[in-house]
């Protein structure tokens, strides 16, 4: 099991223990009940955001990896 999956399986497990959701219940109907992203969406919009502020910087630093990495 690769650790991104250990992580969406906690994070499944953590919202039914906070929320007192009962362990057979659907986290699919959960986190539609609730309006929560899923574990997916919270690690894509994560990667959106850094990548738009990678790209963003006006640090040289920052710029020149940009350059050399061909991000």
């Amino acid at each position: 099991m690769t650790t991104l999956n250990k992580l969406s399986s906690c994070y499944n497990k953590c919202l039914k223990v906070f929320f007192a959701y009962k362990r057979r219940d659907s986290v699919t109907q959960i986190l539609f009940n609730l309006g929560i992203p899923t574990f997916n969406t919270v690690v894509h919009n994560s990667k959106a955001v850094s990548h738009s502020s990678w790209c963003n910087s006006r640090n040289t630093i920052v710029k020149h990896m940009e350059s050399v990495c061909g991000l």
